[in-house]
């Protein structure tokens, strides 16, 4: 359920990145009266798309998920990767806590300060660091407590 909110939203802000910067670019060439907001608004959909995006890899389990920790993993015999598989996912799993607190504190920090071209909350921005952190928390608790396919077979 929470993939799938996460998906289509996803797909929402990628439309809406696209619509935005094809209405920045046809104001500004075509009609020669460009959009003062567009680019702000288009780096505020871009940074949720990032942190959704993340979220959504760590749930399907992709492939450049661990890179750094693969390297390492990649050493240990067969037996013994479901072990350090379960250690990689605590330690996902203590980052996003701490982007969690972090983005609160951000939250905190921000939400009176008002953006430029938009005038809205900077909170907005900082916001997709605990929704990025709550979704990334769900799919690693579902992962730990959960066993997959791979390692059913």
């Amino acid at each position: 359920m929470l993939y799938s909110f996460g998906y289509l939203f996803g797909v929402f802000l990628i439309l809406l990145m696209i619509l935005t910067l094809a209405a920045a670019v046809i104001s500004r060439y075509i009609f020669n009266d460009p959009i003062f907001w567009t680019g702000e608004f288009a780096r505020i959909v871009l940074i949720w798309t990032i942190f959704v995006g993340a979220a959504l890899a760590l749930k399907r389990d992709s492939i450049v998920e661990h890179i750094s920790m693969d390297f390492f993993v990649a050493r240990f015999q067969e037996k013994n990767r479901k072990v350090i598989d379960k250690i990689v996912l605590l330690v996902d799993l203590l980052f996003c806590v701490s982007v969690l607190v972090i983005g609160w504190i951000f939250l905190a920090k921000t939400y009176t300060i008002i953006t430029a071209a938009l005038e809205v909350s900077r909170a907005v921005i900082y916001l997709a660091l605990p929704a990025f952190s709550v979704m990334s928390i769900f799919f690693i608790l579902e992962r730990l407590l959960v066993p997959s396919e791979r390692e059913s077979s």
